[in-house]
């Protein structure tokens, strides 16, 4: 059995090597679609006979996504997507890609933006009334660029007795 230069891991990629991690083995950086090299100069390395790679950093070893986010998902929670007049409704913009560098979440209400946070994935509706009604969006945006606009959420308010909100 030959010797062996120590597994390497790449999140978003793997190394196509020509004789496995033996020494003097030669591998190729190969990312996954959508991802490309962080280091160019850094996508071939070779196992040494010192049983090291010819690399200083295993970290320069890396992919990044270079295509827009992927469509999020707006959920709640609970399965239920009615609210009581007056109470509060908590919505959850689910993010499905993993967000590179500065990231910016934006929320529609009947195609309208309510704001952008770079922060917070949530939207909460603090005494929700009539007027708060319809249909949720969500978007991230990352420095790769925005994502599609997620599935609609729609927000049914459920009246109680005391709802003066509906306007006529």
């Amino acid at each position: 059995k030959s010797p062996w230069c120590p597994f390497l891991s790449v999140p978003h990629g793997k190394l196509g090597c020509t004789s496995g991690f033996g020494v003097y083995s030669t591998c190729t950086l190969q990312c996954d679609p959508g991802y490309t090299p962080v280091h160019s100069n850094w996508t071939k390395l070779e196992c040494l006979e010192s049983l090291h790679w010819d690399i200083p950093d295993q970290s320069l070893l890396s992919c990044h996504r270079t295509e827009k986010p992927d469509k999020p998902s707006v959920t709640s929670p609970g399965q239920r997507q009615e609210v009581k007049s007056g109470s509060d409704k908590t919505l959850v913009c689910n993010l499905v890609s993993e967000l590179v560098g500065k990231r910016k979440i934006y929320w529609y209400f009947k195609d309208k933006q309510l704001y952008s946070d770079s922060d917070l994935n949530i939207y909460v509706i603090h005494g929700a009334n009539y007027n708060n009604e319809g249909e949720y969006f969500c978007q991230v945006e990352d420095e790769t660029g925005k994502s599609e606009l997620s599935t609609g959420y729609f927000l049914k308010v459920e009246s109680s007795n005391i709802d003066n909100s509906r306007q006529y």
